[in-house]
């Protein structure tokens, strides 16, 4: 007979915070195109890393998760054009996750890495006003 042993599972409401850059709140439209179908909806908080987005516009399936696309935002006067992996959908609101989808940004093309370094300079500021989170 073999013996079972359980293993302790973490619990996911103590989730570990593995985010290298500081998030600043905002409320800023976007436009994003993933396989030639364009979203929007609204940029709940950004960081050099990435953004949550919320109210998007059509619904965003899970089945998107790991799809590329590009995201247009204004910031603070600046057009900003940003290449973007989706990393997290959560279709319906629960106790752990709110209603909306997580980018990534991909820094590696020369329009997306000009966006990121002018979104530096403004978060920078945004930080010394108060605005993380």
């Amino acid at each position: 007979m073999k013996k079972i042993i359980k293993t302790p599972q973490p619990d996911r409401r103590k989730r570990i915070d593995r985010r290298i850059h500081s998030r600043v709140l905002t409320e800023i439209a976007f436009a994003m195109t993933i396989n030639g179908q364009e979203y929007i909806g609204n940029i709940d908080n950004i960081s050099l890393s990435g953004a949550f987005l919320s109210n998007l516009q059509p619904y965003l399936a899970p089945e998107l998760i790991s799809q590329s696309g590009t995201i247009n935002i204004e910031f603070d006067g600046e057009q900003l054009k940003l290449v973007c992996e989706i990393v997290y959908i959560a279709p319906m609101d629960n106790e752990f996750f709110p209603i909306g989808a997580g980018v990534m940004f991909n820094g590696t093309d020369a329009k997306t890495q000009a966006s990121i370094n002018k979104l530096a300079s403004m978060l920078a500021l945004a930080l010394e006003e108060g605005r993380d989170t």
